[in-house]
C-alpha cells in the first residue's frame, strides 16, 4: 500500500478544500473530520515538530495498524501539550 507523503484534513467547517493542518483546539472541527479513521501511514513514523520552536525536534511511533487521521491528531495534540 503506497501513503502520501503529505496527509491532509477536511471537516464539514472547512467545506470542500483540504488543508495540512487542522486546529486541534477546535472540537467540533475534529468531530466533523472526514475520513478520520481512514489509515493514512505505515506502521513506523517520524513527525518533526517545530512550530511554533525555536528547534525542531523528532518523534518516532510505532502502531502496527498504521495511524489514521484520528490518530495523529491526537498524538500531536498529546506532543504539543
Amino acid at each position: 500500500m503506497s501513503y502520501p507523503t503529505k496527509i491532509t484534513f477536511r471537516s464539514t467547517q472547512s467545506g470542500n478544500s483540504s488543508y495540512p493542518y487542522i486546529n486541534i483546539n477546535d472540537t467540533k472541527e475534529i468531530k466533523t473530520l472526514k475520513n478520520k479513521y481512514k489509515i493514512v501511514t505505515p506502521e513506523n513514523i517520524t513527525i518533526v515538530f517545530d512550530y511554533p520552536l525555536k528547534k525542531e525536534f523528532e518523534f518516532k511511533f510505532t502502531n502496527p495498524n498504521g495511524f489514521s487521521r484520528l490518530d495523529l491528531i491526537n498524538i500531536i495534540s498529546t506532543k504539543y501539550k
